[in-house]
């Protein structure tokens, strides 16, 4: 899926309805898929795979949305 198909799945009604608002969903729900993503990492089952989780710090996800218009 590229990218402007994303952009438009989930963005495309909030530009049509709310386009002085758009940015300020867009940061919303990519903050929403960091956590997703997060949550799915720390609760993977590691032991089933032979991996095991090394933390050496504390990791900060960052995304920035790079929308095309």
């Amino acid at each position: 899926m590229k990218s402007n198909e994303i952009y438009k799945l989930f963005f495309y009604n909030i530009e049509k309805d709310y386009p002085e608002q758009l940015s300020r969903y867009i940061y919303r729900e990519l903050g929403y898929f960091a956590q997703y993503i997060r949550n799915a990492i720390q609760s993977m089952d590691t032991s089933k795979y032979g991996m095991s989780w090394a933390k050496d710090e504390d990791i900060t996800y960052t995304i920035y949305p790079k929308v095309v218009i």
